[in-house]
Formats: structure tokens, sequence, C-alpha cells
């Protein structure tokens, strides 16, 4: 399913040229960006070319030969859905490639802006919005002055015979389950426990 996203940002933005295609941004505040990328017909049309061609060869449609399906057909079936696949493809691997490529430090995953008006039937240009929310900066400042509390854990009678009562238990299902799988679980120190504890 495609992402939606809001009406273009009319705002000014910083350019970053992307190699495969326009990406710019603008800064919101300290902790917040929103990134706009613009796909163009020279960015997705030979990919998804590339697929539908693909489609028309494997193509097994009553009145036509393999590989003879008229690729008029094949666009009219499949085209729309390809072409939402491909803008997918190319806008994940643009955001995550700007963001490594910016060295961003963001909270979460990009949020697409809502854009509910994108007209899929006739291929063109395109812009989307991605809602970044970067990583505050902050230090914390130890030395040898500051002390932490170790806390040793020590496991009773009552956590041991909870533990053993647990394992003995998912060993038996297992077993009933899948004996031939699970055979040495009922060898070794599992009998013992298991004897050793009344389910």
């Amino acid at each position: 399913m495609l992402l939606t996203f809001a009406p273009p940002f009319t705002g000014s933005f910083a350019t970053f040229n992307s190699t495969v295609m326009n990406i710019s941004k603008n800064e919101v505040d300290a902790l917040n960006l929103l990134v706009n990328i613009e796909i163009t017909p020279e960015d997705y049309q030979t990919k998804v070319s590339n697929v539908l061609e693909n489609y028309r060869k494997r193509a097994n449609i009553p009145g036509f030969r393999p590989g003879k399906v008229p690729m008029g057909l094949i666009k009219k079936q499949y085209g729309k859905a390809v072409l939402i696949e491909e803008i997918n493809n190319l806008l994940q691997d643009s955001i995550y490639k700007y963001i490594t490529d910016e060295k961003l430090n963001i909270l979460g995953n990009p949020m697409p802006v809502e854009q509910p008006d994108l007209d899929f039937d006739t291929a063109g240009s395109y812009n989307f919005q991605f809602e970044l929310g970067l990583s505050p900066e902050f230090e914390v400042s130890i030395s040898k002055k500051n002390k932490v509390k170790a806390v040793k854990v020590v496991a009773d009678k009552k956590c041991w015979t909870l533990m053993l009562k647990t394992f003995a238990t998912v060993t038996v299902k297992c077993l009933r389950q899948k004996p031939q799988r699970f055979r040495t679980c009922s060898t070794g120190h599992s009998r013992k426990w298991m004897r050793k504890v009344r389910l």
C-alpha cells in the first residue's frame, strides 16, 4: 500500500542532491525536520517498464500466446499497481539514504505526511514529505567520584524450584508433541529434574 502524504511544503528548503532524485529539507525547529522528496518520471519509468515487460513475458491470458500479450493490456491491468510499488521503493531507499548520508540521529521512523490528492492514473512528477524527529544532544559527566551501588542477586530455593518446574513442564509438552525431535530432553539432568519436581 502506498504511503500517504500532505500537500507540498511552500517554505524555503535547503537542497540535497540525491543520486536518484531531488531531496530538500526545512528545519522546523531544533529537533524537527521536514524532508521533501521530488520524484520525476526519469526516476521510476525504466524500473516500471522492466517490471511490466517481465509480467508480459509470464502472462497467461486466454486468446494470446505466452509472451505475446499486448503491452497495452498489461499496463491496463498492472500498470498502476506497479507504478505505486516502484515509487514506494524509491521513497524508502531515498529517505534512508538521505538520513545515512546526512548522518542524522533520528528518533523512531520517518513519518510520511498525509497527501490524499495524489493521482497515479497518469504518470508524472510527485512530491512527498516526511517528518523527522531528531535526537537531542546532551552530555553525561561521569568521573571516579561518582559511585554506583552494586546489587548482588542471589537465587533462593523458591526461585530455583519455580525455574525447575517451568523447565520440566515445557520439556514434558515437547516430548508429548514431538518425542523423536526432543528425545534428548528426557536424558541426563533433565530427567533428574523432572523426577525431582512434582508437576
